[in-house]
């Protein structure tokens, strides 16, 4: 099946614009002759025929003698030839709206008026017969007398209006189709050279919004490029550790077998099973799931009373808060993850804290905030931490594992879901992991 070669826009513009104009035109002239040109005519043809009814009258009152002055002043002043007869040569009728309404003018002034037609005299070009009280009297006008011909102003008018509407045409075109060329040459740029940007001062709304929207979704490619590249590099490193001891325990063993190397390795296989899920994990993070109803206040006391030893020590202010459509599964792993990182890395006092907030674009957020204790960590160490293998060591007891990729899940689900979570350093030491949901049950009113 042969499909349709696409066409440009600015073609497709042209072609829309032409096509409504040609359709327009004739409406706007049908309308033009209704309201104006008609009303012209009936009026200029009235007078004519008063003019001719009143001369007529005028010729046949006076004297015979006076008779042939009165009509040469018809023919200098009103243009009107009085005829001995009608022409032998050829004459044809005449459609003209002009001597269509002057026929209609004439028999309403006249009790009988033959048929205005064309004839070929040197000062007159139509003539036609009035019946009189006094007997027919035969008359003729020149063209002039009806002045432009409609034909040639309708054409005229018709051939200006498509020029205007052509060149008009063209312009707007022009005017439509650059923003988006400049766009399309932006969108084709990216493909070859991933750090350009899309420029955003096209001086349309909607294409400047499509350009971020472009500028914003490669950023999130490059990092996307970058944090895999990350992760390959990450997974040669943090398994070379355990591998290496594994090779050494395994030397020893063949040499003296004991019990307590044996469980050393199965410990590094633990050690190499859980980085290689937190690899996976962290692979399938743009896996999405459905949403679904659910209180995000529930889930946060569940996953609190999984944790007795936190649960004991644990400030809660939780407010009630509405049903929301969520990613019950992404929310659990985020909280799972800031509960787990209080408590590894962490030192009391703990609190937990769940309240309606209102955003810097004025919409309304659900907020949960995780404080622990521990070291002073700058904003800079905060936003660190969200990125992949990155482990704020001064926090950490330097037995306890970890690929580092805890943090970049939770920020990868949250722009997956979009969310917002992050770290802020507390004052007097420790940070709080916080969560801003959308604090409405649709998420399409939420931006």
């Amino acid at each position: 099946m042969s499909r349709t070669p696409a066409r440009s826009l600015r073609s497709r513009l042209l072609r829309s614009h032409l096509g409504m104009t040609l359709a327009l035109v004739p409406a706007l002239l049908i309308l033009g002759a209704w309201l104006v040109w008609i009303p012209i005519l009936h009026s200029a043809t009235s007078d004519f025929a008063t003019l001719i009814h009143d001369d007529v009258e005028n010729l046949q009152s006076l004297p015979a003698e006076d008779r042939d002055a009165y009509r040469a002043l018809m023919a200098s002043e009103h243009g009107l030839y009085v005829l001995q007869t009608l022409p032998d040569s050829p004459r044809h009728m005449n459609f003209l709206p002009y001597l269509f309404y002057l026929q209609v003018a004439l028999d309403n002034r006249f009790p009988q008026t033959s048929a205005i037609t064309a004839i070929n005299q040197p000062v007159a070009g139509y003539a036609f017969t009035l019946h009189t009280e006094s007997g027919p009297i035969h008359l003729g006008f020149s063209h002039e007398r009806i002045g432009t011909a409609p034909v040639l102003t309708l054409a005229a008018m018709a051939a200006i209006t498509l020029f205007l509407a052509t060149l008009g045409a063209l312009l707007l075109a022009r005017r439509l189709a650059r923003p988006i060329e400049t766009l399309r040459r932006g969108a084709s740029e990216l493909g070859r050279d991933p750090k350009s940007r899309v420029a955003t001062n096209t001086g349309v709304r909607e294409l400047d919004e499509l350009a971020e929207t472009l500028n914003t979704m490669q950023q999130q490619i490059l990092r996307l490029h970058e944090q895999r590249s990350l992760l390959l590099a990450g997974v040669s490193h943090d398994l070379r550790t355990p591998l290496t001891r594994m090779g050494l325990a395994l030397e020893l063993a063949r040499e003296n077998p004991q019990t307590v190397r044996f469980e050393r390795m199965s410990g590094y296989l633990e050690d190499m099973r859980q980085l290689i899920d937190s690899f996976i994990s962290y692979a399938q993070i743009n896996v999405r799931g459905g949403n679904e109803p659910c209180h995000p206040a529930e889930i946060l006391q569940s996953l609190i009373q999984q944790r007795p030893n936190l649960a004991a020590t644990l400030t809660q202010e939780i407010q009630a808060d509405p049903e929301l459509h969520l990613n019950r599964l992404a929310l659990t792993r985020i909280l799972t993850n800031f509960l787990d990182n209080a408590t590894k890395h962490g030192t009391p006092p703990f609190a937990v804290r769940q309240r309606r907030s209102t955003n810097k674009m004025g919409y309304n957020e659900l907020r949960i905030e995780i404080d622990n204790g521990g070291p002073i960590l700058t904003e800079e160490a905060c936003q660190q931490a969200f990125d992949p293998f990155i482990r704020l060591d001064s926090a950490r007891s330097p037995h306890q594992s970890g690929a580092g990729l805890g943090l970049a899940i939770v920020r990868d689900l949250a722009n997956t879901q979009g969310w917002r979570a992050g770290l802020t350093p507390r004052a007097n030491g420790g940070v709080t992991a916080w969560l801003a949901l959308p604090g409405t049950s649709n998420p399409d009113e939420h931006p």
